[in-house]
């Protein structure tokens, strides 16, 4: 199971909330770090992953910015 990550606002995605949670890249590492420790042991938890992502900040960010260039009227979208 991945868990999607943001590097730009330090944010992960809980599934089981359905949500975004700030969550630094402090943690993230040790969690990582954990991980591979068990899988080292031959101890399941190679399903999970922290794939860096765009988290939903970053999509309001780049629609305001879409937005901002588009022309009044404009019915491309």
């Amino acid at each position: 199971m991945a868990i999607p990550y943001c590097d730009v606002h330090e944010r992960l995605f809980d599934p089981r909330r359905h949500a975004w949670i700030t969550w630094s890249r402090m943690y993230v590492e040790m969690v990582q770090g954990l991980c591979d420790r068990l899988a080292a042991e031959h101890i399941a938890c190679d399903d999970y992953k922290v794939p860096p992502t765009f988290c939903d900040r970053c999509a309001h960010i780049a629609r305001q910015a879409v937005d901002a260039h588009m022309e009044p009227g404009d019915s491309s979208r």
